[in-house]
């Protein structure tokens, strides 16, 4: 009767590891997409950031933490585009990554996202603040 208890314990043990290691393999598989198409998007990117400098000068924006925000919301809006290119199950795969996180680890998450794929040319080199522009 233990080894019967034992034996169920340990299947259902496996089986929880095995579940997540798939959960780990997609995510990787979806961000490793998500980054294949901020970098085929590279253009629209290019685009968004002078957009956002016309905007940013037309609402004068006084301090730097002003500043970082703005830039760290254009990041966020970007990241979520491109997540909304991808198709439904990985779609809500980045969602749930994202949303997952506080508004910190967010910020931590895609400016890493944007290093990965070597867009940290655009990303300034604050030490704790790696989202901002230097715009």
């Amino acid at each position: 009767m233990e080894n019967v208890l034992f034996l169920g314990l340990a299947s259902g043990a496996l089986g929880q590891i095995i579940y997540l290691v798939f959960n780990i393999y997609k995510q990787k598989k979806a961000e490793k997409k998500l980054e294949s198409l901020i970098v085929k998007n590279e253009n629209e990117f290019l685009k968004m950031i002078e957009e956002y400098k016309t905007k940013k000068k037309l609402l004068h924006l006084n301090s730097e933490h002003a500043k970082d925000d703005f830039d760290e919301l254009m990041l966020m809006t970007f990241v979520k585009n491109q997540i909304n290119l991808l198709n439904e199950s990985e779609k809500r795969m980045m969602n749930k990554v994202i949303e997952r996180k506080n508004t910190e680890n967010q910020k931590r998450y895609i400016s890493k996202l944007f290093e990965d794929i070597k867009f940290n040319d655009f990303l300034n080199s604050h030490t704790h603040r790696k989202t901002s522009f230097n715009i």
